[in-house]
């Protein structure tokens, strides 16, 4: 957040209105605090916990995007390099919160 000082100040302001300055945050504010959960959304999308998911496997060989899957291979999903990926989706290695507010188009 102290890379992106008018975003943090946006964060600010939203706990100001929902929470205001004389509250601790409640779960039940959690709801309402739609700019404030669409900055975790970004922070995880950018650098996931799990960068790799627990491998799976096919039941039956396959192929899939013409790559032969035989069966009881291990297959391991990279969430680190979908999530910035550039066919997938724009800018995806710039912090950009609003992707995550709906009606957005980032």
């Amino acid at each position: 957040m102290l890379k992106h000082p008018k975003l943090m100040r946006k964060v600010q302001e939203e706990l100001t209105e929902i929470v205001g300055l004389n509250t601790s945050v409640e779960e039940g504010h959690f709801p309402k605090l739609k700019y404030l959960e669409a900055i975790v959304k970004e922070i995880f999308r950018l650098h996931p916990p799990i960068p790799l998911l627990v491998p799976h496997g096919p039941s039956k060989s396959t192929t899939v995007a013409g790559y032969t899957i035989p069966k009881g291979a291990q297959i391991f999903l990279n969430v680190f390099a979908i999530h910035r990926d550039p066919q997938l989706r724009e800018d995806p290695s710039e912090f950009k919160p609003e992707r995550f507010l709906e009606g957005s188009s980032a």
